[in-house]
C-alpha cells in the first residue's frame, strides 16, 4: 500500500537497434554525400525496409463517415417508415 503512494525509481533503457544509430545530447547528424550514398547501399544489402505509417486524408474521412452516417437496419426502417407516412396503413 505505501508503495502506491511513493515513488518509484525509473527504469532509463537507451535502447538502439541498427548499425547507423547514434544518440546525440547536443548537435546535430549530418551526412555527406558519400556517407549518405554508403548507408543506403547498407540499407539495401542489409534488406531494411522504410514504411510511412501516416494515413491518407481520405481514410479518416471514410471512418468518420461511418461513425455518423446510419447503419443499413436504420436505413431500412426510414424507407418503411416514409412509405408508411406517405401511403398511410391500409385497414
Amino acid at each position: 500500500m505505501l508503495s502506491s503512494i511513493l515513488p518509484s525509481p525509473g527504469v532509463n533503457a537507451n535502447v538502439q537497434a541498427g548499425a547507423e544509430n547514434t544518440q546525440q545530447i547536443v548537435g546535430s547528424q549530418t551526412r555527406t554525400g558519400d556517407q549518405a550514398q554508403v548507408a543506403d547501399q547498407a540499407n539495401r544489402v542489409m534488406g531494411t525496409q522504410i514504411i510511412n505509417e501516416e494515413v491518407p486524408p481520405w481514410v479518416w474521412i471514410l471512418m468518420i463517415m461511418g461513425w455518423l452516417l446510419p447503419s443499413p437496419q436504420e436505413i431500412y426502417n426510414g424507407i418503411i417508415n416514409l412509405f408508411t407516412l406517405i401511403f398511410g396503413k391500409k385497414k
